[in-house]
């Protein structure tokens, strides 16, 4: 088990899952994988993590291929 991991593991099994969870956000892909994908899906369509690149105007498409 990795460092980080184990060591969140032991925050969490302490009672202390703000320590783990400050350990968490430390690490930039939190914010740029997690965070985007606990999200997306409210923030599109289809409701899925998957995204569409382009945007629409109207019935016509824009933009990502």
């Amino acid at each position: 088990m990795p460092r980080r991991i184990a060591t969140m593991v032991s925050h969490i099994g302490a009672g202390r899952p703000d320590l783990a969870a400050e350990l968490a956000m430390q690490n930039p892909n939190f914010y740029n994988v997690v965070i985007k994908d606990w999200v997306t899906p409210w923030t599109n369509e289809e409701g899925t993590v998957f995204v569409h690149v382009g945007f629409r105007r109207g019935r016509r498409e824009c933009g990502g291929q």
